[in-house]
């Protein structure tokens, strides 16, 4: 955890000076994912469902939603909502997310098996739950870093 926090420390300073410039670009959104996934790592779900859910926002307004840049976001949403036990949202988005690299890499690129990989986690997520605690309605069945 002391790595996560230390990065928090880092990210933190130049997400605030980037929110105080007012600008709502690539740099914003790399930055809250990046943060997200720290709120992640750390246990902090409902922090980091905002802050992915923010930079998403701001790449399907930048350049639309059916980017790498959105994929990326929307697996790193997918595995916080798995983490939260809505796993038909998980799934829907993990979904999103494999099509979108698909279209974009092809078959075989490792971001697609990724994915792939964390679609695999989901259903075992939903086998292992025990039953008199599934949400209601939730029958339907990995982490993205920018550099």
């Amino acid at each position: 955890k002391g790595s996560y926090v230390e990065a928090e420390q880092r990210l933190s300073p130049l997400l605030e000076q980037v929110e105080q410039s007012g600008r709502q670009d690539e740099e914003l959104a790399i930055t809250l994912n990046n943060l997200g996934l720290v709120s992640q790592y750390l246990g902090r779900l409902v922090e980091a469902e905002k802050r992915y859910k923010r930079a998403l926002l701001i790449w399907e307004r930048l350049r639309g939603g059916n980017t790498v840049e959105s994929a990326r976001v929307l697996d790193n949403l997918a595995s916080v909502y798995r983490e939260m036990g809505r796993y038909s949202q998980a799934g829907d988005l993990f979904r999103r997310a494999l099509d979108l690299f698909r279209k974009a890499w092809g078959p075989d690129h490792p971001d697609v098996a990724a994915v792939l990989n964390n679609l695999g986690e989901l259903h075992r997520s939903r086998l292992q739950r025990p039953r008199a605690h599934a949400p209601a309605g939730d029958d339907h069945l990995g982490h993205q870093q920018y550099e």
